[in-house]
């Protein structure tokens, strides 16, 4: 098992430059995913990435390293863009 697969967390964040977890245990709110998840993070990003070109759904299960996540890309809206 992985570190991240044996931490207790509620959520974890992936972004493009940053990944954030909330509710590590005595952490009381959002904060940056510890330094020692980093490979397993990048690991993480990138089957996630895969995931999304293959299927293009923004919603989905993955198993990583005997855990299974959901995952939920975020969506773009363009209802507020203005033209000019």
């Amino acid at each position: 098992m992985s570190a991240i697969s044996e931490a207790n967390f509620v959520d974890l964040y992936l972004g493009d430059g940053f990944a954030d977890v909330k509710g590590l245990p005595g952490q009381p709110t959002r904060v940056p995913a510890p330094q020692e998840w980093g490979v397993e993070i990048d690991q993480l990003r990138e089957r996630c990435q895969e995931h999304f070109n293959k299927t293009q759904e923004p919603e989905f299960s993955l198993i990583f390293d005997g855990a299974v996540y959901r995952v939920t890309q975020p969506r773009i809206s363009t209802h507020n863009r203005s033209s000019y």
